[in-house]
């Protein structure tokens, strides 16, 4: 599963959102992450409130299996979409 991660900007919209899914990833296959959707846990483990890195190293280590939480378009909603355009972040792949 590959796609990438940005870090909320401002202290009420902090959290860990999907940048973009990679083309042809299981992520993408699958197709129910998109761009904007704000990640709240993976496999029961809270993403609120941690790093980019620490969110990229839980999913990574999430297993075959994954699981996310998911607050849909919520970088629309907190007005923080123009970020994920904006945003330099390299791509933090997660696999499964």
């Amino acid at each position: 599963m590959y796609f990438c991660l940005v870090q909320g900007i401002g202290d009420n919209h902090c959290g860990i959102y999907v940048k973009n899914v990679v083309p042809n990833s299981a992520a993408y296959r699958d197709g129910r992450l998109e761009k904007g959707d704000q990640l709240l846990a993976v496999n029961d483990q809270s993403l609120i409130g941690i790093s980019q890195e620490e969110a990229a190293k839980r999913i990574s280590s999430a297993g075959s299996d994954v699981r996310f939480e998911v607050l849909k378009r919520a970088a629309y909603f907190n007005g923080i979409s123009d970020s994920l355009e904006k945003s330099t972040t390299p791509n933090m792949p997660a696999s499964t």
